[in-house]
């Protein structure tokens, strides 16, 4: 008996089940082209958003360690040189032709033709303070002579 009323309350839904089935066989469930147009526009927008932070990215990258005007501009400030100072060492890059102004850094020689450049005359002194705040002091016969004694070594 209890098969029975089983039977007949699965008859009795299935009036309702049909009922429920039928929102989704007219139609009603479809995707129209304007939400499939909006859902592709948004992935492309997210596509070229992770595109150009790649790029972003990756340029901040190279200019970090490719970039010579950074990095005159980072050594410049490690030794706490003021404004009139970079100009003039700008200025002793571009009449060296240099296309690396760092350079300045490491080369006393570069200051040494700079010194005696006529057309940076005016500036001889405060070239010699840069040379020696940013390399040292210019060796001379007398320290050469002095640093040869003390190694111990005749460098003739």
């Amino acid at each position: 008996m209890i098969a029975m009323y089983d039977g007949m309350a699965l008859l009795a839904d299935q009036g309702r089940l049909n009922e429920m089935g039928r929102h989704f066989r007219q139609g009603g469930g479809g995707v129209s082209f304007a939400q499939m147009l909006i859902f592709v526009l948004v992935l492309v927008g997210i596509g070229v958003a992770i595109w150009l932070l790649g790029r972003f990215v990756s340029s901040r990258e190279r200019r970090g360690y490719y970039d010579a005007h950074a990095l005159f501009r980072e050594l410049c400030r490690a030794h706490g040189l003021d404004f009139r100072s970079r100009r003039l060492l700008r200025r002793v890059a571009q009449r060296q032709q240099l296309a690396l102004p760092a350079r300045l850094f490491v080369e006393p020689q570069r200051f040494d033709a700079a010194i005696y450049d006529s057309d940076l005359a005016e500036h001889r002194e405060q070239l010699e303070q840069l040379r020696t705040k940013l390399i040292g002091a210019k060796k001379t016969a007398e320290t050469i002579s002095a640093d040869e004694h003390f190694d111990g070594v005749s460098r003739s």
